[in-house]
C-alpha cells in the first residue's frame, strides 16, 4: 500500500516535471520567434501552432500513459499530431531582404532571387487563403495565417517588378 502511494507521487512529480519543460520549450519557441522577427523580415508559421501543438502532445502522452485500452493508441496519434505542429513551427521560415529570399524546410534551405518568380496562385481553403508562389521548379506555399506574410508578398511583388524593370502599376 505505501509503495502505491511512493508511485503515485513519483509520477505525479514526473508528470509536473514534464509539463514545467514542456511550458518552458514553448516560452523557447515563441521568443526565438520573437528574436527571429525583430532581426529580419521573416514569414513563420502562426503562433497558435505551438500553442496548440504542445496542448496536443501533453493530451496525446497523458492518454497514453495513463487511459487503458485501445484509446493509448489514440493518444500516441495525438501526441504525433502535435509533435508535427511543433516541427513545423521550428523547421519553415521564410526571410526576406531586397534582393532575395530564403525558403527554410525540413529538406534544407534554398535562396531565390525575386525575377525567378514565374507566378503565383491563391487557392481558397478551410483555413483561409493559401498563396502558392511558383519559383524555378519549386512551389512555396504560403497561408494567410503565417505571420509577416503579407508584407512579404508586397516586397515581392515590387522587388520582381524592379529586377525585371516592369511598372508595377501596368
Amino acid at each position: 500500500r505505501g509503495g502505491g502511494i511512493l508511485l503515485f507521487y513519483f509520477f505525479l512529480a514526473l508528470s509536473s516535471a514534464g509539463v514545467f519543460g514542456l511550458c518552458f520549450l514553448v516560452d523557447r519557441l515563441l521568443s526565438r520567434g520573437k528574436k527571429q522577427a525583430a532581426d529580419a523580415k521573416t514569414v513563420r508559421q502562426p503562433r497558435r501552432s505551438v500553442v496548440i501543438g504542445v496542448i496536443l502532445l501533453v493530451v496525446g502522452i497523458y492518454i497514453a500513459l495513463f487511459v487503458p485500452g485501445l484509446l493509448r493508441v489514440g493518444g500516441v496519434v495525438i501526441a504525433l499530431l502535435g509533435a508535427v505542429l511543433l516541427l513545423s513551427f521550428c523547421s519553415f521560415s521564410v526571410q526576406y531582404d531586397d534582393e532575395g529570399f530564403t525558403c527554410r524546410t525540413l529538406r534544407g534551405e534554398k535562396r531565390y532571387q525575386y525575377n525567378q518568380i514565374r507566378g503565383e496562385q491563391a487557392l481558397a481553403t478551410r483555413g483561409g487563403i493559401t498563396v502558392m508562389l511558383f519559383v524555378g521548379d519549386d512551389a512555396v506555399e504560403l497561408s494567410e495565417a503565417m505571420q509577416g506574410v503579407r508584407p512579404f508578398l508586397s516586397h515581392a511583388y515590387y522587388a520582381r517588378c524592379r529586377q525585371l524593370d516592369i511598372d508595377p502599376e501596368t
